[in-house]
């Protein structure tokens, strides 16, 4: 998995940085969180297309390059499209508590390294990938020969799934919905 490895750095540094912008910049949250922080050893596929968006807009193009194979290549593999893999391209990604570390302001403890939503079914991660084809395709103005099955696989995802109920973007634990806003 060369490409998974290899856009490990580029996805870690864009994790950070929107990890940051949503954090309120690099002072941290603007506020304590109650009970502990979040781990970010995720990557999740509707933050792609905004990953390759900023990174094609800061001129980063050999990294956005790089991210977009690994969102390929995580996209590619067999047993459909989960809406995040862990930064090495990993599908598994069992919730742990880390006791050990700290959080913003020493604030314990981290609650989470992975994420048990990689499990669920969110079927906005199809339209994820079409746009991060899409960005990829007008910065190079070219596709890919191996990018095409991307395109057939989460439109026809999408024709066969539109109607059943998902966990949405918002992760809600618990049944999944065929309503758009969590409960």
């Amino acid at each position: 998995m060369s490409g998974f490895t290899e856009a490990g750095s580029a996805c870690m540094g864009t994790e950070g940085l929107l990890a940051r912008v949503a954090a309120g910049g690099e002072d941290g949250a603007p506020h304590i969180a109650p009970v502990g922080f979040y781990a970010i050893d995720v990557t999740g596929m509707g933050d792609a297309t905004f990953a390759l968006w900023g990174q094609y807009a800061l001129g980063f193009d050999h990294e956005a390059s790089s991210f977009f194979h690994f969102t390929a290549e995580a996209a590619g593999e067999d047993g459909g499209l989960q809406p995040m893999y862990g930064i090495g391209g990993e599908q598994q990604l069992d919730e742990s508590v880390l006791g050990h570390l700290s959080g913003y302001r020493g604030t314990r403890p981290v609650l989470r390294a992975g994420n048990a939503a990689h499990r669920q079914d969110q079927h906005d991660v199809w339209g994820s990938l079409l746009d991060s084809v899409y960005l990829h395709a007008k910065s190079r103005d070219h596709l890919p020969e191996f990018a095409w099955p991307l395109l057939k696989r989460p439109v026809e995802a999408a024709i066969d799934h539109w109607h059943q109920p998902d966990h949405g973007i918002w992760e809600i634990r618990g049944q999944p919905s065929t309503s758009p806003r969590p409960s």
